[in-house]
C-alpha cells in the first residue's frame, strides 16, 4: 500500500505580444514542493531459476522541483513563423530513505528525479504559402534537445540514464480546402 501525493506549486511569469503580434515572448519561473511522491519500482529478487521480477508503487518522502522557461515566437514576414524555447529544471529528492530489496536503506536525498532532464530546448520554423486559388502549402522543420536524464530507475546508475537526445523533424504538405491534405513528414 502507498499513500496519496501532496503537491504545492507556485509560478510567476510574463507573457508579452509586441510589434503588432509579430513577436511573442514568454518567461516563467516555478517551484513545486512534492510530498509523498508516488514512484513505480521494478525489482528483482533471487537469481537463476528462482529469479522473481516484481512491480510496486512506493512513496518518496519529499522532493523539490524548480525551474525557468523562456519561449520566443516571431513572424518576421507574412507566412513565416519562427519559434524557440529553452528550459532549465532542477528536480531532486529533498528527503528519501530508499529501502533496497535486500533490506538496506539508501539515502537518496539530493539525487535527481526520474524523467527530469536538466536542460531542454527547441527551435523551429514553418512557412505557409498559397498554392493556386484554393490550396495552402506548408514547409517546416524543428530541432529538439533534451539533456541526460534518468528514465525509469530510481537509483542513478550508469545503465539507468538516457543520454542527451537531439531530434530533427521536417514536413511539407499541401491542404486543399478544408478536407484533404497531402504531405511528407520526416520524424525521428
Amino acid at each position: 500500500p502507498y499513500g496519496p501525493e501532496k503537491v504545492d506549486t507556485f509560478e510567476i511569469g510574463l507573457k508579452t505580444d509586441q510589434l503588432n503580434r509579430r513577436l511573442r515572448f514568454n518567461l516563467s519561473a516555478f517551484y513545486t514542493d512534492y510530498r509523498d511522491m508516488q514512484l513505480a519500482q521494478i525489482y528483482f529478487l533471487g537469481s537463476g531459476e528462482d529469479l522473481v521480477q516484481g512491480n510496486t508503487i512506493l512513496n518518496a518522502a519529499s522532493s523539490e522541483i524548480w525551474g525557468i522557461e523562456a519561449e520566443v515566437t516571431a513572424v518576421p514576414v507574412d507566412g513565416l513563423r519562427i519559434n524557440a524555447a529553452l528550459a532549465y529544471l532542477k528536480a531532486e529528492y529533498a528527503n528519501f530513505d530508499y529501502l533496497l530489496p535486500g533490506g538496506d536503506v539508501l539515502d537518496l536525498s539530493g539525487q535527481r528525479l526520474q524523467n527530469a532532464p536538466k536542460w531542454t530546448g527547441s527551435v523551429g520554423a514553418e512557412y505557409r504559402f498559397g498554392v493556386g486559388d484554393s490550396a495552402e502549402g506548408r514547409i517546416g522543420a524543428s530541432y529538439n534537445f533534451s539533456s541526460e536524464k534518468l528514465l525509469t530507475s530510481i537509483i542513478d546508475t550508469a545503465r539507468a540514464s538516457v543520454q542527451p537526445t537531439h531530434l530533427v523533424n521536417a514536413h511539407a504538405d499541401v491542404t486543399f480546402g478544408d478536407r484533404y491534405t497531402i504531405g511528407v513528414w520526416a520524424t525521428n
